[in-house]
């Protein structure tokens, strides 16, 4: 008995994209900062009369006990900036870089260039938010940390860029 199987011959298929796993990884990354900072803005915004009396509480304490004076510049100068008004301020920006974060992640998840410059302001963003609103050393090393993670994610971004769509 024969083969009677027919001969498939010059079927072409189109080619599968392949999937950038790297950046895939980086938006699920983003995906999880940004979501723990948008729920944080909103954590941050409903308990800020709670947060500003627990801080100006501390700072009464440490101008009644011998602390050494570096301790008590510090907790004077977060007193200072967590006013209720000053940290629902700051909930609000951070709401708004994280969102901008997130929306660029799933745009540039999606290959769209233009994600990565939404992503890129919301980083700037965050980097400015605690130098500007908090003074000192607690606002200079949180703008640092801020800073390392930001620009880490945002070079990594950078590299896949060719992979983008305009």
């Amino acid at each position: 008995m024969e083969n009677t199987t027919p001969e498939i011959t010059n079927i072409t298929t189109p080619p599968i994209p392949k999937k950038n796993v790297f950046l895939l990884v980086i938006c699920i990354l983003t995906f999880v900062g940004s979501g723990f900072g948008i729920l944080g803005s909103f954590f941050s915004f409903a308990t800020a009369d709670v947060v500003s009396s627990i801080n100006s509480e501390y700072r009464e304490q440490m101008e009644t006990q011998q602390t050494p004076s570096f301790l008590k510049n510090m907790f004077q100068s977060a007193a200072e900036n967590s006013t209720p008004a000053k940290i629902k301020e700051m909930a609000l920006v951070k709401l708004v870089s994280c969102l901008l974060t997130l929306f660029g992640a799933i745009m540039m998840l999606r290959l769209r260039k233009a994600g990565f410059y939404l992503y890129v302001a919301g980083i700037i963003i965050y980097i400015g938010l605690p130098i500007y609103y908090l003074s000192g050393f607690i606002g200079a090393a949180t703008g640092v940390f801020y800073a390392a993670i930001g620009i880490g994610f945002v070079v990594m971004y950078a590299v896949n860029l060719k992979s983008m769509d305009k």
